[in-house]
């Protein structure tokens, strides 16, 4: 009886309802067990999928697969932490990665050992040193059965943080040849010398690389890198040319850029977006390349995908901002402009106050646009200041812009020639009086004064 009693109040904690009127206590237990079996499954579901998302790089729909767990069990609440820390590392909120990881959960034991690593390296980027060698020495104890490497990157990246001489030197580099007898090794010992801008010195040593390291793409990867940051960009596409990666087709997208193509750089982008859609990379140089090509639609869509972690966000507002003026949406761009005007309270920068001068003018609004053209100028912004020229001089200059008839253009003072560094022609004057024959009459009319 008293097993019946018991199983009957699990029954009423959870979350299935049943009435009792048309159910006997034991169908109630049956069906409940059958509701657990079910939700079981589909968080399993939920938790592979969103293990897959965040190894794809697709980091938001993670988050959303994640947001479907609804089981408030410790197994499945521990796994579904685990992997929303691992997400918002990724999208760089390492603020919200570490409050999550400081849940009681992860505290002790199992969990404390899996997480560790990710909460040292929080704490490495966010500069929280603090018991740092603590909490690394527990980390490095607990996890030596899982690593081959004695977890070398983070030992290296603590060392970096502390401001190792030999390690920031790189001189590090050549005591460590022995090692590179494993792909991993080879791996971990050419992004050190990457992390610490020296390239060279590894280039020097590639003679020591055994030669099997060469047929892994991921070192080949690595070393059209080195090549790439040494200007050696022949030797870069040679490592890189059977490769199908992000970092491979950033590497392309860049040399492609250096040499003015803006097409192939930018299909190369959109490539490595294809294969990590997080890339900040590949994001970044699409957004400049969408804007050079004129594809502002992509290029708005691109910026949406900027964290605004840290102090993005205005940067992130700005850039939307301006894609949205060449779109033509005013009154959009005036909405993400404003929470950065009232943010910085007229000290907003240059680049606000452009946007909005234009904006308000398209809009018609010539307070508006006077107040910042105004500003603009006082920034030494020449256009802002004809703009404000223009506003006084005509009772409503933006009338202009929108007239049907065509209006005159000076094709030989333009936007591009106003930037060049011209030599002013001195201005020929035509004599009428000669200044000679002035001072003679001065000297004659002197003498006869005297």
């Amino acid at each position: 009886m008293r097993k019946y009693i018991v199983l009957f109040i699990l029954a009423l904690s959870l979350n299935f309802k049943v009435n009792a009127q048309y159910f006997k206590l034991p169908e109630i237990i049956e069906e409940n067990l059958k509701f657990q079996s079910k939700r079981r499954k589909l968080n399993l579901r939920y938790l592979s999928a969103a293990k897959v998302m965040l190894i794809s790089g697709n980091v938001k729909r993670a988050k959303r697969e994640l947001q479907n767990i609804q089981d408030p069990s410790d197994k499945v609440l521990s796994v579904k932490l685990r992997y929303l820390a691992m997400a918002n590392f990724i999208e760089g909120r390492y603020q919200e990665s570490l409050k999550i990881l400081e849940h009681p959960l992860f505290k002790k034991g199992d969990l404390k050992k899996r997480t560790c690593v990710m909460a040292i390296a929080n704490r490495i980027i966010m500069d929280q040193m603090y018991h740092l060698e603590d909490d690394l020495y527990y980390c490095l104890a607990s996890n030596f059965k899982y690593t081959s490497n004695d977890q070398a990157w983070l030992n290296f990246l603590v060392d970096v943080k502390n401001r190792d001489y030999d390690v920031l030197r790189g001189n590090f580099l050549a005591s460590q040849i022995q090692k590179l007898q494993t792909n991993e090794w080879v791996r971990l010992w050419i992004k050190m010398a990457l992390y610490t801008n020296q390239e060279q010195k590894v280039i020097d040593l590639l003679q020591y690389i055994p030669a099997k390291a060469y047929r892994s793409k991921k070192i080949r990867e690595l070393m059209g890198f080195l090549y790439y940051r040494i200007g050696q960009d022949d030797m870069s596409s040679k490592f890189i040319e059977d490769i199908d990666s992000p970092n491979a087709e950033n590497i392309r997208g860049n040399i492609s850029l250096e040499k003015k193509q803006y097409e192939v750089a930018y299909g190369h982008f959109q490539l490595a977006l294809k294969y990590k859609p997080n890339s900040l990379n590949a994001i970044e140089r699409s957004i400049t390349l969408a804007w050079i090509l004129g594809q502002f639609e992509e290029g708005l869509q691109l910026t949406n995908k900027i964290s605004t972690h840290g102090g993005k966000q205005t940067q992130k507002k700005v850039i939307k901002a301006a894609f949205l003026t060449r779109l033509g949406q005013f009154d959009e761009v005036i909405k993400e402009l404003l929470p950065i005007i009232e943010t910085y309270v007229g000290s907003q920068p240059l680049e606000v106050n452009q946007l909005a001068s234009y904006s308000y003018l398209r809009m018609r609004d010539k307070d508006q646009a006077t107040k910042f053209s105004q500003l603009s100028c006082k920034h030494l912004d020449g256009l802002a200041c004809w703009m404000l020229y223009q506003f006084s001089l005509w009772p409503d200059f933006s009338q202009t812009i929108y007239l049907d008839e065509p209006v005159y253009q000076d094709m030989a003072l333009t936007y591009e020639s106003l930037m060049e560094n011209n030599k002013p022609n001195p201005i020929v004057e035509d004599k009428f009086i000669d200044q000679k024959d002035i001072d003679e009459l001065d000297d004659i009319n002197a003498q006869e004064l005297l």
